[in-house]
């Protein structure tokens, strides 16, 4: 098992190796030294989704070393409340935890982002960073490792690439001097979303008017972009990274072709509800959509919804944890709950209750090794 997630570390590392060497490529038959941004998009896609989605085939049936078990997720309770963010502005409004899980980005209502690293044992909290640049509320907030960088999006119709001269790949991440390195503007209207590629080359962002949007990490060049006929309220790349899950204000949800940037098919809730939430499983096959009191779980490969779970309140966040084996899901009445995600089960774990405002967002860490959530209550809360 330790071996297998060596690999796909190793496969992973082969994909940013190959993708930097893609210029090198042929493409359609003539030897060039440089490849135009749009071939270079497609020839990093493919590459990606190949690589991934052969080892994901190969491995599905492995259980990840060190993963925490049902009883363990079952018995999480809260170790660290952290408030970080501006009172004046209170609310905190996205959160995403490091691929080591040692640190923490949340977004705010204040318009800002904070860098935390957790202590080792998850009982505190320590501020690494506040970055400034956004001018009103953060949206969504995701690491990009690879590149050194944090991305982020907002209401004030931009999206940021954030790092540091210092913070090239591979080498250590100082977020003391991270600042924005690229804005994207190329959306008119709010950025309700933006997601890392697995290659960690693009960020995809969408705004509420449709709008979706790929843009080279390194450069800040938009490479692609295409109205999707929707408006826009999350989005997410599926592991492979050939497909976008983009929810809508409809309940209908648009699975997007981010190679030909068209559409690839569309999922129905059976409602109009507002998507608020997508979160694709490790193993490809299933997403999990939060739309008003219900996540639906859907199965890609045949287009319909195989589950529905029912909540007393609407539900704001849903997200598995890396390995599939886990989904979480938050509502407005500041309730998580928690669900072993087993075969088409999805045995209830446990129902998490210390937020005393609406839950906007969840996210797993390592291993599901803990969990930590952001609320409108001005606070973020790491459970173990």
């Amino acid at each position: 098992i330790a071996r297998l997630q060596r690999e796909l570390e190793s496969a992973k590392a082969g994909i940013a190796d190959s993708n930097r060497n893609v210029e090198m490529k042929d493409v359609n038959g003539i030897e060039s030294n440089k490849v135009d941004a749009e071939d270079k998009l497609k020839l990093v896609l493919k590459n990606t989704a190949e690589t991934l989605n052969k080892f994901r085939i190969k491995n599905k049936k492995v259980v990840p070393a060190g993963l925490c078990s049902p009883e363990q997720v079952g018995k999480f309770g809260a170790s660290a409340t952290v408030k970080a963010h501006l009172t004046t502005k209170p609310g905190v409004t996205c959160v995403d935890v490091s691929q080591g899980g040692s640190t923490l980005v949340s977004g705010g209502v204040d318009g800002q982002l904070k860098v935390l690293q957790l202590s080792e044992d998850l009982s505190s909290a320590n501020v690494l960073a506040t970055l400034n640049g956004h001018e009103k509320k953060v949206n969504q907030v995701a690491f990009a490792e690879r590149k050194g960088t944090i991305v982020s999006c907002s209401k004030d119709k931009t999206a940021i690439i954030w790092g540091s001269s210092m913070s090239a790949e591979g080498s250590s991440i100082s977020y003391e001097s991270y600042k924005a390195k690229h804005v994207i503007k190329v959306h008119n209207q709010n950025v309700v979303s933006c997601s890392v590629h697995p290659s960690y080359n693009y960020v995809g962002t969408l705004s509420s008017d449709g709008l979706w949007a790929l843009t080279e990490i390194d450069s800040g060049e938009c490479v692609s972009s295409a109205n999707v006929d929707l408006p826009g309220t999350f989005s997410a790349f599926h592991p492979d990274g050939l497909l976008v899950g983009i929810g809508s204000e409809q309940g209908v949800i648009r699975i997007w072709d981010a190679m030909n940037a068209s559409k690839a098919a569309d999922l129905s809730t059976g409602s109009s509800g507002i998507i608020a939430s997508l979160s694709f499983s490790n193993n490809g096959y299933h997403l999990a959509a939060a739309s008003e009191k219900q996540v639906l779980l859907f199965d890609l490969r045949k287009q319909k919804v195989i589950k529905t779970f029912d909540f007393d309140a609407n539900v704001t966040s849903c997200a598995y944890d890396r390995s599939g084996y886990f989904l979480a899901a938050a509502e407005s009445s500041g309730k998580i709950s928690t669900f072993h995600a087993k075969g088409k089960e999805y045995k209830p774990l446990s129902t998490l209750s210390e937020h005393t405002g609406e839950v906007v967002d969840v996210k797993f860490g390592p291993n599901a090794s803990f969990l930590v959530s952001a609320s409108m209550d001005r606070s973020m809360i790491v459970y173990k």
